[in-house]
Order: structure tokens, then sequence, then C-alpha cells
């Protein structure tokens, strides 16, 4: 019996020898290799699970392994909230990990099982590579896009567009409202054009004229205003004549025509006699009467010089032996070409002369020459355009192949008026030595508007489109676009470096929606924007051609909606 008590007394002292001996070992082992890599290390960072062969993982729920060193062929079995640090060299070893097991330094595992539950979470595995909590794995060849929601489909591409819809009242507001603010995309081709300044001017020699005065006198009554219409031979001014020499010559006429009935009473007498009596007296009463036309033609010619009409000094005058105290002024009258109607001289013809300044007053005394008025005919102007001297060949081969030049005319500030296919009649022959600036010419045919308000001679005030002095700007054609698409400009919206038209989709009773199409913009001027055709908008679909900049405004407020389309029209 006391030998039994004795073998079990010292089985229980090996057993507790052993039992808080090896303990001692691995506590020393722990701390060795905690001093070498991380203390207080969390069991997060696995390093080194170097020479992992055939291994597999499995990881258990809320598992975390830390490096576990040197465990070949091993299966380890952890109870709850088991701890195992600095394994070494553990072969042919079984360890079965349960929940909330941490591992911690095992190197060298090699064809080891590891049974880990859920949620485990493996950091830094020498040849594993876990993104720590990556919802997206990469596989080889797929990629993925993150929260991708379009894809492309072999075929079909589906393109996201912004839709306006605004009621015909909010189009109204923004100048939209008539069918002609509204056209079809074309394809065509387009000039491009240098662009020079311009000034209208009157033509010199026929735009202007002055009347002098043709007598010397008094200024008796003015007809016209300035500003007034000119019918064609109409009185103009009535001048009293009060130069002592022309009151004289008229009566030394009117003595010689008096003397010239009696020459010829005369010679009617003598004229009955036979022939062969007093030949004397019939030779002295036919020098008389030759001498009296003399005179009288010569008289007739002072009066005429001091600028009193013909038809005045031959019918009232010699006539009627009137003396001429009062001098009527008209204005011209038109040539025969006009009259007759020769379409070659038509451009020459006064067709709307009007009273342009007036330089005299009633009662100013005048002198024989002094201007009385100055008329103007405006049915055509020049305009004069200022290039620069290295622009003489486009100028000239532009006047060479007839080029159609545009005016552009800006009215109210920002409306630009266009006037097409004019031509280029002249370039300057000289260079201006202050600018050095070569002036060319383009002849401009102008509208007339004739306002209501008439004087008592019933004679119109006029009023024309286009006026000397005007400025405007000549673009004259150099290059040519082909396959372009050629719209306003002010259908085209801007938003940084995007350029925009916007295509009427639907029509509806009371509003309109508007699709934003992105377009691409190879040239551009002040009336113009040339579009390339690359398909971003179809040939022949409805596009606002005013409004765009606030059609813009409203979507970048938050009043469009985006929407899928697609170009190609299939779907």
């Amino acid at each position: 019996m006391k030998k039994y008590i004795i073998g079990i007394g010292t089985l229980c002292v090996i057993a507790a020898l052993v039992y808080y001996f090896v303990p001692a070992v691995h506590g020393n082992v722990n701390s060795w290799f905690h001093s070498i890599t991380s203390k207080t290390d969390n069991h997060d960072d696995h390093d080194g699970h170097d020479d992992h062969k055939n291994c597999n993982h499995d990881h258990g729920k809320q598992d975390k392994h830390d490096d576990h060193d040197g465990h070949e062929n091993c299966n380890h079995d952890h109870g709850k909230q088991d701890k195992h640090d600095d394994h070494d060299d553990h072969k042919n070893c079984n360890h079965d990990h349960g929940k909330q097991d941490k591992h911690d330094d095992h190197d060298d595992h090699k064809n080891c099982n590891h049974d880990h539950g859920k949620q485990d979470k493996h950091d830094d595995h020498d040849g594993h590579d876990h993104a720590k909590q990556d919802k997206h794995d990469d596989h080889d060849g797929h990629d993925h896009a993150k929260q991708d929601k379009h894809d492309d489909h072999d075929g079909h591409d589906h393109e996201q567009v912004m839709a306006l819809e605004l009621s015909d009242q909010a189009l109204a507001n923004i100048g939209i409202e008539k069918d002609s603010d509204f056209g079809e995309i074309k394809v065509g081709s387009y000039d491009k054009t240098l662009t020079f300044p311009a000034i209208l001017e009157e033509r010199p020699g026929e735009t202007l004229t002055k009347i002098p005065s043709p007598v010397s006198g008094v200024v008796e009554k003015i007809y016209l205003r300035p500003g007034q219409m000119i019918q064609n031979g109409q009185a103009l001014f009535d001048i009293r004549l009060t130069r002592e020499d022309v009151i004289t010559a008229q009566s030394d006429l009117l003595a010689l025509i008096q003397k010239r009935d009696i020459i010829l009473k005369e010679e009617q007498r003598l004229s009955g006699l036979e022939d062969g009596l007093a030949p004397q007296a019939k030779r002295d009463v036919a020098f008389q009467k030759m001498e009296n036309d003399a005179a009288i033609k010569a008289k007739t010619s002072v009066l005429l010089l001091n600028g009193l009409p013909v038809d005045e000094v031959e019918n009232k005058l010699i006539k009627n032996r009137e003396i001429i105290s009062l001098v009527t002024v008209y204005a011209p009258e038109e040539n025969e070409d006009c009259v007759n109607g020769n379409k070659e001289a038509e451009s020459h013809c006064a067709h709307h002369q009007q009273m342009d300044d007036i330089y005299v007053q009633k009662g100013q005394s005048i002198n024989l020459g002094d201007p009385l008025c100055q008329t103007s005919d405006m049915d055509q102007l020049l305009i004069r355009g200022n290039a620069y001297a290295y622009n003489e060949r486009d100028l000239a081969a532009a006047l060479e192949n007839g080029a159609n030049v545009t005016a552009l005319f800006t009215q109210s500030g920002r409306e630009i008026e266009k006037v097409s296919d004019l031509k280029i009649r002249n370039i300057n022959n000289r260079v201006n030595s202050d600018d050095r600036t070569l002036n060319f010419y383009v002849e401009l045919n102008n509208e007339l508007e004739q306002h209501n308000e008439k004087t008592t001679s019933g004679n119109p005030f006029l009023s024309w489109q286009f006026k000397p002095g005007q400025r405007c700007q000549l673009s004259v054609p150099y290059q040519k676009i082909e396959n372009c698409i050629i719209v306003p400009v002010w259908a085209l919206a801007r938003q940084q470096a995007d350029c925009y038209v916007f295509e009427l989709s639907e029509v509806e009773k009371g509003h309109k929606t508007f699709i934003r199409r992105p377009v691409r913009v190879l040239h551009q001027t002040q009336t113009d924007v040339v579009l390339a055709n690359d398909g971003s908008i179809a040939p022949g679909v409805k596009i606002a051609l005013r409004g765009a900049s606030q059609l813009q405004i409203a979507l970048d407020a938050g009043g469009g909606k985006l929407q899928s389309a697609c170009p190609c029209g299939d779907h």
C-alpha cells in the first residue's frame, strides 16, 4: 500500500514539475520573440508565413492569426479564447482553433491546415495579399467598376443628355415665340472671311450737289426746308434782282427790240417799191436790221450770263416786252436718259433728291454764284474699307473673282444687320502714310424710309436706312469650308470650353421640350457659327435659332433633367 501511495505521489510530483516547467520555457521563448518584433502587438501584422507549402487556411469567426513561425504539417486546435504565441518548429502537430482564437508569430508553416471561423482577419501574410475590408476582389482578367450604372454593349452607344421643358410663356420671355425662331440643320459650305473696319461715304461728285445763286439780288422766298424731298424741276428760291447793270441791260434790250420793230416796218414798206427804186434806202434798212439783230443778241447774252433764265428772257422779256424783276431758282431736271427710261443710265438719275442744307435766309442779299443750298441723292453710297498693305493680294483676288462681300451693321447696340452680295468697286493705289492702311471701296444700294409728315408744298421728309459716317465691317471671303453646318451666333450656348445647341424634341400644347446637344465649333464670326458635321447633331432636326444662352442658364438653375438618348436613332 505504501509503495502504491509513493508511486502516485511521485507521478504527481513529476506531473507538477512538467506542468510548471513547460510553461516557463514557453514564456521565455515568447519574451525573446516579442523583443525582436513589436511588443504589445494586437495580433494584427501577420508577418512571415514563410514557406507555406500546400497550406489551406480555413478562417473561423473573428479569428486572428499573427506570425505563426515554423509550423510544419501541423493542425492547431485552439479552444475558446485560446492564445498561442511563438510556436517554433512544431512538426506534425494538430491545432484546432475555436472562436476568437488569436495566433501570433507562426513561421515556416509547411503542409498545415488552419481552420478559422468567419470574420477572420489576416494581415500581411507573405505570399497572401488580403485587402482590409475590401469589397471588390480583383480577379485575373476581370475589371469591375465600382457602382457602375451603365454598361457598354457592343453596337449600342447610349449617351446621357440634358432635357429642358419650358412653357410657351417662358420661351416668349427669352424671345422664342415664332416659327422663324426655329430652323432645320442643313449641311453646306461656308466661306471664311477677312473682316475689315469700314465707314460709309458719299459718292464723290454724285451724292451731294450745291446750287448757286444765278443772279445777284435779295432772297424773296424759300420753298422747302432741309430734309424734304425735291421734285424734279421744282421751285426752290425766289430772288429779286437788285443789280443796276442787269436792269439796264434789260432796258437796252427792250429798246433794241422796239428799234427792230421799226426797222422791220421800214423794210416792209421799201419792199413794196418797184425794183430799181430807192436802192440806197433798201441797203441802209438791211444794214440797220443786221446791226440791230447783233445788238439784241449781244444784250441777250449779257443777261443770260448774269443768270437770267433763258425761258424768262425769251418769253417774258423779248416776247412779252416785260422787265424781269424776280428770278425763280428751280431744281435740276432729269436728263434725257432718265426721262426715256434708259436702264443703263438709271444709276445716274436723281431718283430721290432732297434738300440737304440751306445756306441763306429770307431777305438776305446775295451775289452771283453764292451757294443757296445743298441737295443730296443717297440712293447709292460707298463703303470705304481700311485694310493693311499685306491684305492687298486677298483683296485683289476677291476683286478679280467677283467675290460677294458682306457688310455688317450693328443696330440697337446688339442686333447685327447683314447686307450681302456686294462687290468691290476698286482698290486705292496709295497706302496712307499715317496709319499704313490701304483703302478699298464697295458700292452700297441704300433703302428709303419715308416719314408721313408733310408741308403745305406736299413734299415729304426723307430718311435713309444707311447714312454717311455710319460705321460697319466688311467681310471679304478668302477660304471655303466644306461639309459643315451654319447656325446663327444666337443659337450657340457656351459653358466654359463646351458648346451646345438646343434641339426641339417635343412640342405639346403649352410647352416645348429641348435636348441639349454638344457641338464642335470650326469658325465663328459676329453673326454666324460654323459647326462640324461630325454626327453630334443630325441634319434635318430643328433647333432654337436664338436664346440658347438663356436656355443654358435655365439648365444651370436646375430646370433640366438627365435622360438617355441614342444618337444613332435605333433606340
